[in-house]
């Protein structure tokens, strides 16, 4: 019953929303000698495929100082709302300038600011905003994004509220006006919450398709559940199988300790 519980607090606090085929390597035998003496020729060896290349590391931001302007390459970007926690430069539309996307927030919201090069200037706009109210006097602290396989923006933020941490995440697409494709929130711990929510990331190729996957796991006491997002063709999608499947095997759990020692579980 305790793992069904941790297992339910996370789903609630969290919030959001081939194996390398080498080819035979033919030695091909001998041709059988025959009474003419005809010469003995050997089967030149296959070419095995060549190794997979590494996966390629995600392109990392700046952490800031929380900053209204903000100096860029060969421009400078200012906002009249809104503070620069991080940033990333990357060419979005195409043309060759770099464009910037940031995490910014205000007192009452966060979220992404994507500023588009348009000659000279930089031209700020709001793509995703998050009210901050997660919690009793959140206060941002630390913000950060990268870029995961060219292709997704993971970036969050992390608040310090009375009750304790918490944190904003959101990937968005990378193009010339990022979407988000999803929102990770976590709220801060209550009276009965044992203990914070921690979060771990991982960029790695969770499908052996020689693709950067991400993946980022929820750790609440001894219990975790992983959200994964794949690198399609297609771009990235959410594998859905998860957190539900982890979660079932964490009620099947509960529901045998029930069944064998109910007194002893409701204790829990």
């Amino acid at each position: 019953m305790g793992r069904l519980l941790r297992g339910a607090l996370i789903f609630l606090l969290v919030s959001g929303c081939e194996g390398l085929d080498r080819g035979s390597i033919g030695c091909g035998g001998t041709v059988p000698i025959r009474e003419t003496a005809e010469p003995v020729t050997t089967a030149p060896p296959e070419e095995s495929e060549p190794e997979p290349e590494a996966i390629a590391p995600p392109q990392s931001g700046r952490t800031l100082t929380p900053t209204r302007e903000l100096a860029l390459s060969d421009a400078f970007l200012s906002h009249e709302v809104f503070l620069f926690g991080a940033v990333i430069e990357h060419d979005l539309d195409g043309d060759g300038d770099l464009d910037a996307v940031t995490v910014a927030h205000d007192d009452e919201r966060a979220g992404l600011v994507v500023a588009t090069r348009e000659g000279a200037s930089l031209t700020p706009r709001n793509v995703a905003m998050t009210p901050l109210a997660l919690g009793t006097d959140c206060a941002p602290q630390t913000a950060a994004i990268e870029i995961v396989s060219g292709a997704l923006f993971n970036a969050s933020l992390t608040l310090r509220c009375e009750e304790g941490e918490a944190s904003l995440r959101w990937l968005a697409s990378v193009e010339q006006t990022p979407r988000v494709r999803d929102r990770i929130t976590i709220r801060p711990p209550t009276e009965r919450t044992p203990g914070p929510v921690r979060t771990v990331v991982e960029v790695r190729d969770r499908d052996e398709d020689r693709h950067a996957d991400l993946i980022v796991t929820m750790f609440l006491a001894d219990e975790s559940v992983p959200f994964t997002w794949l690198d399609r063709p297609s771009g990235f999608a959410r594998e859905r199988a998860e957190p539900e499947r982890t979660l079932g095997q964490m009620a099947n759990v509960a529901k045998r300790t029930v069944m064998r020692a109910p007194e002893t579980a409701l204790a829990m």
